[in-house]
């Protein structure tokens, strides 16, 4: 607000500041979205919704486009000497299928997670676990690996 109020969404009340900066736009906003406490200033804000939208492009963007892996895992199963070698159109599926499932049931409990625990500790576990997921699935040399790491750890990383 332009007077130096702000509305506290919880509380349903306004209340005058005296600080010049929690009158910014960034400290507003955040007041009345979250409830918490004003952010010291936006560069912070900017760097936190930066790194949120790229953990967000990369695990779901990998998710969403396991039909190029799935091309490639499938015409990998007809050659010899493949992890999918001999492997059935659906044995691949489950890969994506998996990530794909365990990133939407697990987001309820993500969301508890974050409200019980900082969101920063939540992403820096989700990341860590999404990057193991993919270091290790480069290191994978048969199927059911595949689907451990492929499909169980990097679904559960990027709910």
């Amino acid at each position: 607000m332009k007077d130096g109020t702000l509305f506290n969404a919880h509380a349903g009340q306004r209340s005058q500041s005296s600080d010049p900066k929690s009158s910014s736009v960034c400290t507003a906003v955040a007041t009345r979205i979250s409830g918490l406490a004003p952010v010291d200033n936006c560069s912070q804000s900017a760097i936190i919704i930066i790194a949120s939208t790229t953990l967000v492009f990369t695990g779901c963007g990998i998710n969403f486009a396991f039909g190029v892996f799935q091309e490639l895992y499938d015409s990998m199963s007809k050659e010899r000497n493949t992890p999918f070698t001999g492997a059935t159109p659906a044995q691949i599926d489950l890969i994506g299928t998996l990530s794909i499932a365990l990133m939407t049931i697990g987001a309820p409990f993500a969301t508890a997670w974050t409200k019980q625990y900082p969101p920063r500790y939540v992403i820096w576990v989700s990341g860590t676990i999404h990057s193991c997921a993919l270091l290790f699935a480069s290191f994978s040399q048969h199927l059911w690996q595949f689907i451990l790491t492929q499909g169980i750890l990097l679904g559960i990383a990027t709910c």
